[in-house]
């Protein structure tokens, strides 16, 4: 993640015709390359190696069902039961090597509570799973969180997916991360991001401002944990994905977790004002026929059909 411009003014959610533009490379191409295709990624493999099948059906036959519950999955990250007196959250500050404790700080989430009604009302009911890609400190997780219990879901599972390792932005802009934006953001050249946000969301279950067993942590990247979710058979109705912001990236995570939604469901992301988000979904919905659906000028949906 990285310093974003915030959103604007909220405006009903309309549907646009998916026009896939020219990339920079066809645009500017190099002396002497040719672009074959338009873009370097074109496909992108759907599975996940041979090698894992017979651990991945056993792994399903113990989930028996595309809607884990929040127990079920975090005995498979965790490696054990799920104990409301002592669990990641509730020994968090015996294992804090940072000392972080809350801090939203960084400013940038554009998603909102009218986005959330929108998606719900587009989704046509309550998700029994869903999944943010790129989580930072933790504030549309937090966000979310919220609007589950406002509803009163407390049966689930929103899986967040980061390394927690930062993008490009946080590596050439070290004084100001570390001096600036959010100081304390690194250590020996390492980010605290992760202890950032564990810190944050401890803080909201201690203040009873969402379920204990809501928000799940899953440390790895984004295409790790897209083929865990295929090996798995585990399919969200919400993807949220604020992750990549690169050309290509954003393509490559789009089709990934577009294949991992159950049908109907929805993945909706940030940042449609950044060139490279902009530029791969539009690429993406004109490659499959869909519809990209604006929340505003920022916020983006595209809803995966039933059939």
């Amino acid at each position: 993640r990285r310093a974003r411009r915030g959103g604007g003014g909220a405006a009903p959610m309309a549907a646009q015709p998916a026009v896939c533009p020219p990339c920079p490379a066809c645009l500017k191409p190099d002396p002497g390359v040719v672009p074959e295709g338009g873009c370097d990624i074109e496909k992108i493999r759907l599975g996940y190696d041979v090698r894992f099948e017979p651990k991945s059906q056993e792994v399903r036959g113990l989930l028996g069902s595309h809607y884990p519950t929040y127990d079920q999955i975090y005995k498979l990250v965790v490696n054990k039961d799920y104990d409301e007196r002592d669990n990641m959250f509730s020994h968090f500050e015996t294992v804090n090597p940072y000392n972080m404790s809350n801090n939203m700080q960084f400013p940038f989430s554009n998603l909102r509570v009218d986005h959330l009604d929108a998606l719900y009302k587009m989704l046509g009911k309550n998700p029994q799973l869903i999944v943010e890609v790129g989580s930072f400190h933790g504030h549309s997780a937090i966000l979310q969180a919220q609007y589950l219990k406002q509803r009163g879901l407390d049966n689930v599972p929103l899986v967040c997916i980061d390394p927690w390792t930062g993008d490009l932005g946080m590596l050439l802009f070290r004084n100001d991360w570390d001096k600036k934006l959010t100081p304390g953001e690194l250590f020996d050249g390492r980010s605290t991001s992760y202890w950032q946000f564990m810190a944050n969301v401890k803080h909201r279950i201690d203040n009873g401002e969402i379920f204990s067993k809501t928000i799940l942590p899953i440390v790895t990247t984004s295409i790790v944990a897209a083929r865990f979710l295929f090996a798995t058979q585990i399919t969200p109705d919400m993807v949220y994905l604020d992750s990549a912001h690169e050309f290509d990236e954003t393509f490559t995570e789009l089709t990934l977790y577009f294949h991992a939604l159950a049908p109907g469901g929805i993945v909706f992301g940030d940042d449609f004002t950044w060139e490279a988000v902009s530029h791969d979904v539009k690429k993406f919905a004109a490659k499959n026929g869909l519809e990209i659906h604006h929340l505003d000028g920022v916020t983006w949906a595209i809803q995966k059909p039933v059939v």
